[in-house]
């Protein structure tokens, strides 16, 4: 039963994981809307 235990991740390792994930979501969010307000502000006389 150990043996079957040790080939699963850590729990751990999964929230470190989804957090970075979840990071760079926002991040690329944040990227997006900037590029979108930038392109917004040279298209708007």
């Amino acid at each position: 039963m150990s043996s079957i235990l040790s080939h699963l991740p850590n729990p751990a390792d999964i929230l470190t994981a989804s957090t970075a994930i979840v990071e760079d979501q926002a991040r690329f969010h944040h990227t997006l809307n900037l590029t979108q307000s930038h392109l917004h502000s040279y298209l708007s006389p």
